[in-house]
């Protein structure tokens, strides 16, 4: 699911089972689609490159996402950020189950 933050400057996504938080946390495993060598915070790991040029920013002004939980991300807008309403956000095929087993969370999502 995903709900929108106060003041717009980002949105929550709440995923229903725990996740491997795109390996972006700096645990991987072999089916990682990206290992990064430690904790990320690039939207662009988990969004399309189309929906992650919506999310605003470039370098230190890009959008930020941060796993609060294995289930639970928020992603703070970058500067330019253009979201419409009911805009589609496209995933990667970068975040699985915590196990790393399930096939990648695939496909859309839309702010509501």
């Amino acid at each position: 699911s995903i709900e929108l933050s106060p003041g717009g400057t980002g949105f929550t996504l709440t995923f229903n089972t725990p996740t491997d938080s795109a390996c972006m946390n700096g645990a991987t495993h072999s089916r990682c689609v990206i290992a990064p060598n430690g904790p990320v915070q690039d939207c662009c790991v988990i969004f399309h490159p189309s929906t992650c040029a919506l999310l605003g920013g470039l370098g230190l002004s890009q959008a930020v996402c941060i796993w609060q939980t294995p289930s639970l991300l928020d992603v703070t807008l970058g500067s330019g950020a253009t979201l419409p309403i009911l805009g589609e956000m496209r995933l990667r095929s970068t975040i699985r189950d915590s196990s790393g087993e399930s096939d990648a969370a695939d496909g859309s999502l839309y702010l509501p």
